[in-house]
């Protein structure tokens, strides 16, 4: 099976429904608009390794994310004495506490959820690799969430880059995997880099995720249930196929 410029086996089926969406992300040509959706998606065919219970479509449901979180949230996140999953419902957690509204607390507690989909293990600074996982997700929940959860995700990375440029208190209290991550992802932005990033749509946003995300690492902070942040994300897509459906 020839998709693009990838060979792909003939056969997907054994390897469950996120390789049939890969190979959807790879065959639109853009990766769903975003630059490295293409990237993400031969990399996740490429392991081999998500046996995902879906159903096969392109778009994560909420029992998928589900699952995610079921199946590999108990990994430890990145040398930070909490779990990926402890890390993404304190994270919600910090938004709802901050009065954000329901498209910002979903994005708050899926900003991460690219980890889960490409595993790299505990702690792969130490190994000088970058996961990218700003971006792995959002090919497979760009036809499922708006732009108001998809872009502070897509930005929260470069968030914590212009934050150094402009807080001269902030890199010193970074974690030690986040400074290390900071290096992969390209470093302190410039100044003017720092100004064009400010410019963006949901900037302001994403650099709330981002101090949300530094201080979500508490081992014995009580949160809410993770049911109780898939119903966020339900709610938020809901509002989407509503909107959807009106405009047919």
């Amino acid at each position: 099976m020839l998709v693009g410029d990838e060979r792909l086996p003939a056969d997907l089926s054994g390897y469950g429904g996120i390789f049939h969406a890969a190979e959807c992300v790879l065959a639109c040509g853009d990766g769903f608009g975003y630059p490295d959706g293409k990237g993400a998606a031969k990399l996740v065919i490429d392991q081999k390794t998500l046996p995902l219970p879906w159903s096969s479509s392109v778009a994560l449901t909420v029992s998928d994310i589900r699952f995610l979180f079921e199946q590999y949230g108990d990994v430890a996140y990145s040398g930070e004495p909490v779990t990926q999953l402890q890390h993404a419902l304190q994270t919600g957690a910090l938004a709802e506490e901050a009065g954000a509204d329901d498209e910002l607390v979903a994005a708050a507690f899926l900003h991460d959820l690219g980890h889960l989909l490409n595993q790299q293990g505990e702690t792969p600074t130490e190994r000088a690799v970058d996961d990218l996982h700003q971006y792995f997700a959002l090919p497979f929940l760009r036809t499922v969430l708006p732009d108001a959860v998809l872009e502070p995700i897509r930005l929260h990375v470069d968030a914590k880059r212009c934050l150094c440029a402009i807080d001269d208190a902030y890199i010193r209290q970074l974690s030690a995997d986040s400074v290390r991550s900071l290096a992969l992802q390209g470093g302190v932005f410039s100044r003017d880099e720092a100004d064009a990033f400010l410019l963006q749509a949901y900037a302001q946003d994403a650099l709330r995720l981002r101090k949300w995300d530094d201080q979500a690492k508490q081992r014995d902070r009580a949160t809410r249930n993770l049911s109780h942040y898939l119903g966020v994300v339900e709610r938020v897509m809901s509002k989407g196929s509503i909107v959807r459906l009106s405009a047919m």
